[in-house]
C-alpha cells in the first residue's frame, strides 16, 4: 500500500515511493504489479495522443500527489493538469467534481481485482503496489499530516465517510437483499457491523449528539426502506412485508437507546408504533393491500424527517 505518508510527512516528498520499491523488488527478482490509477483515468490515457500525461506523472514526485488529494478538483485542475496545455485540454470538458473523482488505484477494486488475477499466473513471487490516499474519504483526515494523529472521527467526518459509501453502493447497484446478505456473511465471519458503527458513533463527542445522530440514522433507515420498496416493482409481497417489519425492529432497538436522552424520541415513538400496528394489522387481516400500503406511506419519511430531524 503505497499512500505517501508516515508519522512525521510524507514518505519521499521529493521522489516517488512506488518507483524506489519498484526498484528494489526487481532486483531481488520479484514480478512487479502496479495498480497506480482508477478506471475514470482510463479515458484520459486514451485520449493522451501526446503522451504527456504519462510524461506529466512521471515528473510529479509524491508531495505534490499528497497535496493535491487534500485540496480540491479546482486545484488539480489548476497545478496538475495545467503545467502542459496537452494535459489542460484532455479535462476542458470535465468539472471540477469529476477532476475531484479521478482515483487512485487502491480505491479501485476492479483494477485491484485484476492486479490479483494476473498474479495467479505468475510463477516468481510477486509484490503488487497500490497508490492510495491515506485517510480516504474521511473530510478531515483525507490525505492530510494529521490523520496519524486522529484517534477518533467527529459527527461529521462520520456522516461524511457513511454519505459517500451508501452513494457508492447505490451507484454500484448493491440491492438491499444484497447488501443484507452481505452483513450476515460477515457476522458468520464474526465481524459486526452495527457494533463498529455504534463504537465510531459514541467517539465522535457528547450523548446527546449520539443520540441524535440515532434518530436521524432512523429517520434515514425509514426513508431508504420506503425507497427501496418503491424502486423494487418486482419485490415480493412477503419481502415488502419483512421490510415494512424491519422498521418496526429498529425502531424498538432506537427507541430503547435513546428515549431517556430526547424529548422528540418519545414523540416519534408514538408516531412510529401507530405505523408499525398498522402495518401489522394489515399483513394480518388484508395482505393484499400492502403495496397500497407501502404507496401511502411514500413522502411520510419527509413528515418524519422535518418534525423530527435533530
Amino acid at each position: 500500500s503505497c499512500n505517501l505518508q508516515r508519522l512525521d510527512g510524507p514518505v519521499n516528498g521529493n521522489g516517488k515511493i512506488v518507483q524506489e520499491l519498484e526498484g528494489l523488488f526487481t532486483g531481488a527478482g520479484w514480478e512487479v504489479i502496479k495498480v497506480l490509477w482508477g478506471s475514470e483515468w482510463d479515458k484520459l490515457f486514451a485520449k493522451d495522443t501526446s503522451g504527456k500525461l504519462t510524461q506529466l506523472m512521471m515528473e510529479v514526485v509524491d508531495g505534490d500527489y499528497l497535496t493535491f488529494k487534500s485540496k480540491n478538483g479546482a486545484y488539480i485542475r489548476e497545478h496538475f493538469f495545467g503545467r502542459y496545455p496537452e494535459t489542460a485540454g484532455l479535462v476542458a470538458d470535465m468539472t471540477d467534481d469529476e477532476i475531484w473523482a479521478l482515483r487512485r488505484g487502491a480505491h479501485d477494486s476492479e483494477k485491484l481485482y485484476a492486479a490479483y488475477a494476473k498474479a495467479q499466473n505468475v510463477t516468481k513471487p510477486v509484490v503488487i503496489l497500490a497508490h492510495q490516499v491515506k485517510g480516504y474519504k474521511i473530510p478531515e483526515a483525507e490525505s492530510k499530516n494529521t490523520a496519524h494523529q486522529s484517534k477518533k472521527m467527529s459527527y461529521e467526518s462520520l456522516k461524511g465517510f457513511r454519505d459517500f459509501f451508501e452513494l457508492a453502493a447505490e451507484k454500484a447497484g448493491v440491492s438491499y437483499n444484497t447488501a443484507r446478505r452481505w452483513k450476515r456473511e460477515a457476522e458468520a465471519r464474526g465481524d459486526n457491523w452495527d457494533k463498529v458503527r455504534d463504537a465510531n458513533t459514541m467517539a465522535s463527542g457528547k450523548v446527546e449528539d449520539v443520540a441524535r445522530g440515532m434518530l436521524t440514522a432512523f429517520v434515514l433507515y425509514f426513508e431508504n426502506t420506503m425507497d427501496e420498496i418503491k424502486r423494487t416493482e418486482a419485490l415480493p409481497v412477503s419481502e415488502k412485508a419483512k421490510l415494512i417489519q424491519g422498521l418496526g425492529d429498529s425502531y424498538s432497538k432506537m427507541v430503547a437507546s435513546s428515549k431517556r436522552l430526547l424529548p422528540e424520541v418519545s414523540e416519534m415513538a408514538t408516531a412510529i408504533k401507530t405505523i408499525t400496528m398498522f402495518g401489522d394489522y394489515i399483513q394480518a387481516n388484508k395482505p393484499e393491500l400492502i403495496n397500497e400500503f407501502a404507496d401511502l406511506l411514500e413522502g411520510f419519511g419527509k413528515t418524519l424527517d422535518k418534525e423530527f430531524k435533530a
